[in-house]
């Protein structure tokens, strides 16, 4: 039987057998592959060609023809590439498929410049696995970037600012191309498509001449898209003018424009005077100091007369001032000669009064008047000061006089015909003091504590500083030395009644005074103790001028009353009131009631323990409860001490007065 066998085979096993290959002894570690004899003829053809020897060295099933590498078995066509700089496969290609691509990231963003890339069996240093950037230098440029309206390929898909921009614009269609658009077709793009525009202002947009722009005409449409149709800016619209006297002719500076009659106004514009209908272009003209015709000219057609202003009244009038009338006007006169037509009098015909004043209007004032010598009356006694300035006048001047025999003109109870008096000075300018008036005999007080001594006297009209009405001081030198003083016990005759030291230290006279303080409604235990209420008077009095010692506060407790601290003896103890001035004459105590200075304004105010307003005043009567400190029971809102509150109520706010006592 002949067996055929491929041509290759046969040159390969030719090729094997003339380099002296042992066809039945293959090289060691390979094989050889046979040429079996053609099939028809019988003949291997080895007489004819010399078939290659094919072998397959590496024992991988892959003949040296196919096998790119035949001394290594796993490199073949069948093998799988792996990443190890070998064609594994014999595809002509090296690692692909297998190797690891890097890219350059230059913005940091994640992604890589796809111009950058290396394959690489192991990671490049400074290189990711991510490409895809079409831009690497901007980290807001990548696949997965937001596409935006700015004219870039923010997300590398190859189209700029599309197909879905995060913020794209709104644009409107505009059907009819007029340049304005329809709200109700919309779309959304970045830049404006073909029909649309980027405004929705066409209120119409399916004709041309319909658009904001577009002018309006009464043609019952609204052209111009301001929601009124046929208004008053309409091209073709009638002007009406305001015709407010009703008689059909309108003020030309008052008007309107409208397709339609608008209600008080008329399409005519001849009235010149709109308040008054008998005044228009087609009224009668008459003599009535009016246009009435309202062609420009008053009373035109009637004779006129000139006659000039009197403001004055005084029937002759400004020659600046004319007037042309057909009949006579009021304030107006025939006559212009008046030289003064604010001045009543002054006119031609009047007689020269002495007014400064050019009264007849020839051009001289006050001529052929008699002229007095006047002096100043400063204080207005009706003597004028001899040394004044002299003003010659024919009338005098105010403040001035003829007679100048005044001694004294800055006191208006000096004058020669005023009465002497008491004071010192010569009231009736007759060069004498204190003339014609009784004298008194006054005792020298020189400690000035109201009593003086009978051996140095002076007689006055009135009680000289330093003196004293009375002459029993027994000591001048010392001013608690007096009869009524205290009696201390100091080896003295305090009282000048001859004793000395009679019943010291046993009668005691008081300063009693007011002071005001601020007790607020939570605050009504302002001084703590008896001894801080007596300090506080001790304070006040020094602060004020007040002169006395052992200070205590008067006041009541549930058991005495404010009376009860009271030791005072009218006409000898001192009072003061709080500003420190001494108050004196008056008996402050008429057995039932004091009758304190500066003490009716009083008021309390009732509230809780926790200070909460309960709502309630009154006015307490002088003297009955001066503070509420140390007070276990305290007002009712009826201001009366035989209701009190519950202990610890508060029942003062506001200024307080305060009495106060101390010894003289």
């Amino acid at each position: 039987m002949r067996m055929d066998l491929p041509f290759a085979l046969l040159v390969c096993i030719v090729g094997c057998i003339d380099k002296g290959s042992d066809p039945v002894n293959p090289p060691e570690g390979g094989h050889y592959v046979a040429t079996a004899p053609d099939q028809d003829t019988g003949s291997t053809g080895i007489g004819d060609i010399e078939p290659p020897l094919l072998t397959d060295a590496d024992g991988d099933g892959h003949t040296s023809d196919v096998d790119c590498d035949d001394a290594d078995e796993t490199v073949n066509p069948d093998a799988s590439e792996v990443c190890d700089g070998v064609d594994n496969n014999c595809d002509g290609e090296i690692d692909e498929d297998v190797a690891g691509l890097y890219y350059v990231d230059s913005d940091g963003d994640g992604y890589g410049d796809e111009g950058t890339v290396r394959a690489a069996c192991e990671p490049v240093e400074g290189r990711i696995t991510v490409g895809g950037d079409c831009n690497d230098n901007d980290a807001d440029i990548s696949p997965v970037a937001d596409e935006l309206c700015n004219e870039v390929d923010d997300n590398c898909d190859g189209i700029v600012d599309g197909p879905d921009p995060l913020d794209p614009y709104v644009f409107y269609q505009d059907a009819d191309g007029d340049g304005f658009g329809t709200p109700e077709v919309t779309i959304e793009a970045c830049s404006v498509p073909a029909g649309y525009v980027s405004n929705d202002r066409d209120c119409f947009d399916f004709d041309e001449e319909i658009s904001p722009f577009a002018f309006e005409f009464c043609d019952g449409r609204d052209t111009d898209c301001n929601g009124v149709a046929d208004d008053s800016y309409s091209l073709d619209a009638d002007i009406w003018y305001v015709d407010e006297d009703g008689d059909e002719f309108g003020d030309p500076a008052m008007y309107v424009t409208s397709c339609e009659p608008v209600s008080g106004h008329v399409m005519n514009d001849g009235d010149c005077d709109d308040t008054d209908a008998l005044t228009h272009a087609e009224a009668e003209e008459v003599c009535n100091h009016r246009d009435d015709d309202c062609d420009g000219v008053v009373d035109n057609g009637f004779e006129l007369s000139l006659s000039y202003r009197d403001s004055d009244g005084d029937g002759h009038g400004d020659v600046s001032m004319p007037v042309l009338s057909c009949t006579p006007v009021a304030g107006y006169v025939a006559a212009g000669d008046d030289c003064d037509d604010g001045e009543y009098w002054a006119h031609p015909g009047l007689v020269e009064l002495c007014d400064s004043i050019d009264n007849d209007c020839d051009g001289i004032i006050d001529e052929e008047l008699v002229f007095t010598d006047f002096v100043p009356d400063a204080d207005g006694d009706g003597y004028g000061d001899a040394t004044g300035a002299v003003i010659t006048d024919c009338l005098p001047p105010a403040g001035h006089v003829v007679n100048t025999t005044d001694c004294d003109d800055g006191n208006a109870s000096i004058y020669p015909a005023a009465i002497e008096s008491c004071n010192g000075l010569d009231d009736n300018c007759n060069g004498e003091l204190d003339e014609g008036l009784a004298d008194y005999t006054y005792f020298l007080d020189e400690d000035e504590d109201g009593f003086g001594i009978p051996d140095i006297t002076i007689s006055a009209c009135a009680q000289p500083p330093g003196y004293s009405e009375v002459d029993s001081d027994c000591d001048d030198i010392e001013e608690d030395t007096h009869p009524g003083a205290y009696e201390s016990c100091d080896d003295r005759d305090n009282d000048c009644n001859g004793l000395i030291d009679d019943e010291c230290g046993s009668r005691r006279d008081y300063v009693m005074f007011v002071t005001s303080t601020f007790i607020g409604s939570t605050e009504s235990t302002w001084l703590d103790t008896r001894e801080d209420a007596n300090a506080y008077c001790a304070g006040y009095a020094a602060d004020h001028g007040i002169d006395a010692t052992d200070f205590q506060v008067v006041y009541s407790t549930p058991e005495e009353a404010a009376r009860d601290h009271l030791d005072y003896l009218p006409g000898v103890d001192r009072v003061f009131d709080r500003d420190g001035t001494e108050v004196g004459g008056e008996d402050i105590f008429d057995g039932t009631s004091l009758l304190l200075p500066d003490m009716m304004s009083w008021t309390i105010t009732g509230s809780g323990v926790d200070g909460t307003f309960a709502e309630c005043s009154g006015s307490l009567e002088s003297g009955a409860w001066p503070i509420c400190q140390f007070c276990e029971r305290k007002f009712t809102c009826s201001s009366s001490s035989e209701g009190p509150f519950t202990g610890g109520s508060c029942c003062w706010t506001g200024t307080r007065a305060i009495l106060c006592m101390g010894a003289l």
